[in-house]
């Protein structure tokens, strides 16, 4: 009896020296990096995110969850290519610059679901988006996180809001030169009907 009370009462003074040592350590900071962080894309197109991170510890973090801030109040909300959306919520008037956030779950993520710091990852893609194709063409802001956890601590995250969006004009033709063009496939074919045959 004696000895299992010794054994306890010494995991829980390790145990307490351990988190003593996290605790009097830097808190624990990851950084989402976008490379390239300027993307054009059609209206109605596809774009994929790609970009790395860097933990300031040693330790093994995990994928939670992303999170994805309109900088502007024109900034449209972009579909996800794949997986779930867990929240959307619009700010009016804007809180901290955001106009907007997007909550992703882990189904449709393409990067690493674990990051060893205190090395940067690799470059990876991260996820793809689908631009509403009633997106009028210009320039737009956003900031782009993926949350990761330390193995039972708290951890802080610095996003990427350097992402820029810049949206051309859809190449589908208009109905007018659709309509031009059918026009002038009809009259070539009459045209060509018409002309006599020559010996």
């Amino acid at each position: 009896m004696l000895r299992v009370l010794v054994r306890t009462v010494g995991l829980a003074l390790l145990t307490v020296m351990t988190i003593s040592a996290y605790a009097d350590a830097e808190p624990f900071l990851i950084t989402t990096t976008l490379r390239p962080n300027l993307y054009a894309v059609e209206a109605g197109g596809l774009l994929t995110l790609s970009g790395f991170f860097t933990p300031s510890g040693a330790l093994p973090f995990r994928y939670d969850e992303e999170h994805f801030f309109g900088l502007q109040p024109t900034s449209p909300h972009l579909q996800i290519a794949s997986g779930s959306l867990i929240s959307s919520r619009d700010f009016d008037p804007p809180i901290g610059g955001a106009s907007f956030e997007d909550v992703f779950a882990a189904d449709g993520y393409l990067g690493p679901r674990t990051v060893q710091g205190p090395a940067s990852s690799p470059v990876t893609p991260l996820r793809t988006f689908l631009v509403p194709a009633n997106t009028a063409p210009g320039t737009y802001r956003y900031s782009y996180g993926v949350l990761f956890l330390p193995p039972g601590f708290i951890g802080q995250q610095l996003f990427d809001s350097s992402l820029r969006i810049i949206v051309t004009p859809s190449a589908v033709p208009e109905p007018t030169t659709l309509v031009l063009l059918a026009s002038g496939v009809v009259g070539g074919i009459c045209r060509r009907r018409r002309m006599p045959d020559h010996p």
